[in-house]
């Protein structure tokens, strides 16, 4: 069942968007992800603060797998990850898809004031690497830049 949360509830809502040309082909360092830095203070009494991370990913080798993780003030939201792609049985498996990452972050973790939010992401195997903020046609070989962006807001 979707959740609807209507828009009055939400508070404080920040938008950040990123203009890329080119893929990011991810190695086994975790590495910041184009678009998802964010400097976010949530409204007077709020209970949770929502982020979210929107890209594309497609495929460089047979198969690809990424784990995203977020972080708070640099240090890890632990605990929360978020792992995408295929995993290989023995079968070319070239996958593309839209990621959507939503972090939920309890007023309890968060504290209070400003902090800065990152979105990090690494290859669990350079075997199966991906490659970031493109996608591909359908059928077809041709890759098209998708532009991140992360949107955060307190309920």
């Amino acid at each position: 069942m979707a959740h609807l949360i209507k828009s009055h509830v939400l508070k404080n809502l920040k938008v950040v968007t990123a203009t890329v040309t080119d893929g990011e082909t991810l190695g086994n360092q975790e590495e910041l992800l184009v678009g998802s830095s964010i400097d976010y203070t949530p409204s007077e009494g709020f209970s949770n603060v929502v982020y979210e991370y929107t890209t594309s990913m497609t495929w460089k080798d047979k198969s690809n797998r990424l784990i995203l993780r977020s972080k708070i003030n640099g240090n890890w939201y632990s605990g929360y990850w978020h792992c995408v792609g295929t995993t290989p049985n023995g079968y070319d498996i070239k996958y593309s898809t839209l990621i959507n990452a939503r972090f939920v972050i309890p007023a309890s973790v968060w504290g209070s004031g400003e902090k800065t939010l990152g979105i990090y992401a690494y290859s669990i195997d350079n075997a199966y690497q991906s490659i970031l903020h493109m996608t591909n046609q359908a059928g077809g070989s041709t890759t098209i830049p998708f532009n991140p962006f992360s949107i955060v807001y307190s309920i």
